[in-house]
């Protein structure tokens, strides 16, 4: 049901964004380049429209929508291009949408040190959707304001709320891809006022909640993000970062910095030239689960405490599948907390110097409850579903001996797998990041749904034939792939426009169909 719903929800926002760009019904059209102010009154339900065509840098002062009726920012007759970034100062309750079949909305390379995008001052409640950063010199979509020695500014006086970033395509930037909150949340930051110098703390992000976003080719970390307590990361794509970071163990996937916690989940995580997740100073309940990482050059997963972490609090690591990493599966130092690790599949580590191999690493005093993990050397032996080019999917195949084997994690809400399957199928809960489906001659599974670039396809029985069709019931993709009972057969619907789909496969015991979403 609660896939239902937001598969729904993702469907009338596509519907949206498409009639929004034959139609804009502008409240205020921007066609120039510069900087532009609104007097800080509410405009319900304003629309401004940033008309198509090719700019340097645009930046929006003041424009205050209501929770209600947000003010949108939207491209307007075709795709935006801009070179030098999108800012938004002191901005409330408004939405970024890059409208139309694609990223309508695309930043080039920056200026040094510039961000593609970048939320700041007394801004709050914004969401940023189908955006392209293609290359800004620092982050790409940054949302956080420093402390200055303005008393505003400071932890207690400021609060940004309810943050959404999603569907965004965030891509060879030299620095994070997403950069969510201030990074010295224990800390502070050293400021000197009227000749007094004082620390001053960042303000808190409530509310924040990062998905469907594709990051690849960062500088430093795909996703880093602090000072949000009840953040919400999940179903985001983020590979091959780390490639040049600025500073030493700033080239990691994911990163959960000071002042953060919440969920971390169902998110795919592969190429990192550090460690895959790392967490460094959260705060509260951390729970990180349906994760797939791969091909890491440090650690898996890490976790330590900094000042300002609370202590005696669940950190919890569930039905995570760990590939491939050049050091420990997953090391933890922080003692402090009450720290799970179940139901995780961790293969392929590399051997440490003195040639041994470490699945899970405790030190510092870290303790934690460890119970129905699956360790081993190689792959052959968990029996992972291959594809139709042979590749491995992470999925246990009908013999594996990841199924039924986890313990129960209803206890944490972890009730669905990496691809929004139900945790629970069969008589106990699968080891790591998905769960096996038991397949009948009418059952065709469709991952991911929705998707981007990616569809892959499994039957119970001979698929010899695939057609794709549009809302409208034209053919618009076949497919002739033959492959046997049980197979995962990968077809690329890159190049269809977004929107909802229905695929119809021919196998030897009759057709199968079934909808996905075109992101």
């Amino acid at each position: 049901m609660q896939f239902c719903l937001f598969l729904l929800l993702l469907l009338s926002n596509t519907l949206a964004n498409a009639q929004v760009g034959a139609d804009c019904q502008c409240d205020q059209i921007i066609t120039e380049n510069g900087t532009y102010k609104y007097d800080g009154k509410p405009m319900p339900n304003g629309t401004v429209c940033i008309k198509a065509g090719n700019y340097d840098y645009l930046q929006f002062f003041n424009y205050e929508g209501t929770e209600a009726n947000p003010i949108r920012f939207i491209n307007c007759g075709g795709k935006v291009i801009l070179a030098n970034g999108l800012n938004f100062y002191n901005c409330k309750f408004f939405k970024v949408s890059g409208s139309g079949p694609d990223y309508g909305i695309r930043i080039d390379k920056t200026a040094p040190g510039a961000q593609g995008v970048n939320v700041s001052g007394q801004s709050s409640d914004c969401e940023i959707e189908y955006i392209e950063v293609a290359g800004a010199s620092f982050a790409g979509i940054m949302v956080k304001a420093d402390p200055t020695c303005d008393p505003a500014s400071w932890q207690g006086n400021l609060v940004m709320r309810n943050i959404k970033i999603h569907h965004n395509y965030i891509h060879d930037v030299g620095g994070e891809g997403l950069y969510i909150g201030n990074s010295f949340f224990g800390n502070g930051i050293t400021r000197t006022c009227d000749g007094v110098t004082k620390q001053v703390y960042p303000h808190l992000i409530y509310g924040l909640d990062i998905h469907h976003n594709l990051v690849e080719r960062t500088g430093a970390e795909g996703i880093q993000y602090g000072c949000a307590p009840d953040a919400l990361v999940h179903h985001n794509v983020v590979r091959n970062t780390g490639t040049s970071p600025f500073a030493s163990y700033q080239n990691n996937g994911i990163q959960i910095g000071g002042g953060a916690g919440g969920r971390l989940y169902n998110n795919v995580i592969r190429g990192v030239a550090g460690t895959g997740i790392i967490i460094v100073g959260h705060i509260g309940t951390t729970l990180v689960y349906n994760n797939l990482l791969l091909e890491c050059g440090g650690t898996g997963i890490f976790c330590d405490d900094r000042v300002g972490s609370q202590p005696d609090t669940d950190v919890a690591f569930l039905n995570n599948t760990i590939i491939g990493c050049g050091k420990q599966g997953i090391t933890l130092y922080n003692e402090i907390n009450r720290n799970t690790i179940a139901n995780n599949v961790i293969a392929k580590v590399a051997p440490g110097p003195n040639g041994r191999i470490d699945y899970v690493v405790l030190s510092q005093g870290a303790t934690a409850t460890i119970s129905n993990n699956r360790f081993s050397a190689s792959l052959d032996s968990l029996k992972f579903s291959t594809t139709n080019d042979g590749g491995n999917e992470f999925m246990p195949a009908d013999d594996s001996p990841l199924i039924d084997a986890g313990t129960d994690v209803t206890s944490f809400d972890v009730l669905y797998d990496l691809t929004n399957n139900l945790r629970k199928i069969g008589s106990a809960v699968d080891i790591g990041a998905y769960e096996f489906m038991p397949m009948s001659p009418s059952t065709l599974i469709l991952y991911p749904n929705p998707l981007r670039e990616v569809l892959t396809v499994q039957a119970k029985t001979t698929i010899g034939h695939i057609i794709i069709y549009n809302e409208q019931g034209v053919v618009v993709a076949e497919y002739s792939v033959f492959e046997p009972a049980g197979k995962l057969v990968q077809v690329s619907v890159k190049s269809l426009p977004a929107g909802i789909y229905l695929i119809t496969v021919e196998t030897t015991t009759g057709r199968i169909s079934s909808r996905f979403m075109k992101l």
